[in-house]
């Protein structure tokens, strides 16, 4: 069965909309003969227009507790594992010395090796097949970078706009320099290469010498020695996901632009992968003036506890993350903010793929309950939590959104039902790259 990625679902939204206020589709209570018409109208409020919710409209008078037993969000790690033969078996069915290395896409017939414009990608048998029969595949491509790289306070180097972005709109697209397995087979009794020793070939010959040159200047915090390329990996490395034909097992990326965005746990960018156009997209679910610094997550999920994110950045990246969520001044405002995080982790549960149901288990019958104040009221306070905390959790507002368009039309509230599908076309476009989304690829 093929799951809908986050973005795609974010597209739901709208086809909520037009199924429950279209005159043409006879469902639902709303239509019926019987229907009340002297339901309730909902207040001025509930009618805001969802991006123009503030985040003092969240009301926090006393310390919230962390909330139990809702569900984690999963993080995996990001490293270049060794997979061990007892607990990889399937990757050691084709032993790491049968793994392909090619460029991707395809280079014109007359070329230089290494060529330029391509990524060089390290992959297991048979996804480059599935990649290159994907009907869309390969896009044209251009960069994009309308940003200047530059020192930036208690951060290194960092990406700084030289102009304002709209939400939805383009930072940067960048083909990855490698792309290499999240997890490299390791057997040596089959006859397979030590990963180090792989990733050395794949760059030593198979990669101009600019790009190697650029490669072995990044920073190394995984490694004693600043050369190691296994640990300029998983420093700089950006999550791919799965690629055709990979199954669960997902790939990551090295950019020369893209790798240089900085870290934040409410973050103003968001960083994903264009399989049609083999590159890594950074758009701007906000407005972002000209002069700020764009930053990225490098976390598997914004909506871990503070202490939670603090030990994987630690863990992966040897920093610890002073930005304004997780600098809190005091234990209550910090507890608030995990007790927020922890809400809206729940409404991705069972996990945060997209999977479960999206609108928080509303089923048609139950929008009679709707017809009052609170979903609203509901929705509106937990879209103020997110722009709050992040905005880079699009499981989390596909839940929200698509409860709230919900409530608005079993409400009558038109200009509240509208302002919903707005809200999630920008949406989608800053996750996604386009205005309704994407099917994930290898499910």
């Amino acid at each position: 069965m093929r799951v809908l990625s986050s973005g795609a679902r974010l597209r739901c939204v709208l086809l909520s909309f037009s199924s429950l206020s279209s005159s043409t589709m006879r469902r639902g209570f709303l239509l019926a003969p019987n229907a009340r018409k002297d339901a309730p109208r909902p207040p001025a409020s509930a009618k805001k227009p969802v991006d123009a919710v503030k985040v003092q409209r969240v009301k926090d008078a006393t310390p919230l507790p962390i909330p139990s037993g809702l569900p984690r969000p999963r993080a995996p790690s990001m490293s270049l594992k060794e997979a061990k033969a007892d607990a990889f078996a399937r990757l050691l069915a084709a032993p790491n010395h049968a793994m392909v290395v090619t460029v991707l896409p395809p280079p014109p017939t007359t070329f230089v090796w290494p060529p330029t414009a391509c990524a060089t990608c390290l992959l297991y048998p048979g996804v480059k097949e599935r990649i290159l029969a994907t009907p869309s595949f390969p896009t044209p491509f251009a960069p994009v970078g309308a940003f200047n790289i530059t020192d930036v306070p208690d951060a290194g180097k960092g990406v700084v706009l030289a102009r304002a972005h709209a939400a939805g709109a383009l930072i940067a697209k960048e083909r990855p320099l490698p792309v290499l397995p999240e997890m490299m087979p390791y057997d040596q009794r089959a006859g397979g290469l030590h990963p180090d020793a792989m990733l050395a070939m794949v760059v030593e010959n198979h990669t101009n010498a600019t790009d190697r040159a650029f490669l072995k200047r990044l920073t190394n915090y995984k490694s004693a020695n600043p050369a190691d390329l296994r640990g300029i990996v998983e420093t700089n490395a950006l999550l791919i996901g799965t690629l055709p034909g990979s199954g669960d097992l997902a790939y990551a990326g090295v950019c020369d632009m893209t790798s240089r965005f900085n870290h934040s746990c409410s973050p103003n960018a968001h960083c994903f992968w264009d399989l049609d156009s083999f590159s890594l997209e950074v758009r701007a679910p906000q407005p972002i003036p000209a002069g700020a610094q764009a930053t990225i997550t490098y976390l598997s999920t914004t909506l871990l506890p503070r202490r939670a994110r603090q030990h994987e950045l630690r863990d992966k990246y040897a920093f610890t993350c002073a930005r304004a969520t997780c600098a809190l001044p005091t234990p209550d405002a910090v507890r608030r903010s995990d007790a927020r995080r922890g809400v809206l982790a729940s409404l991705c549960a069972p996990g945060f793929d997209g999977d479960g149901d999206a609108d928080g288990g509303a089923q048609e019958g139950e929008l009679r309950a709707w017809a009052a104040d609170a979903p609203v009221a509901r929705g509106v306070r937990l879209a103020a939590m997110l722009d709050a905390e992040t905005r880079d959790a699009d499981a989390a507002w596909c839940a929200v959104l698509q409860g709230l368009v919900r409530a608005c039309c079993a409400l009558r509230d038109a200009a509240g039902a509208r302002a919903c599908p707005i809200r999630a076309v920008v949406l989608s476009r800053a996750f996604t790259g386009a205005g309704g989304g994407r099917k994930r690829e290898g499910v």
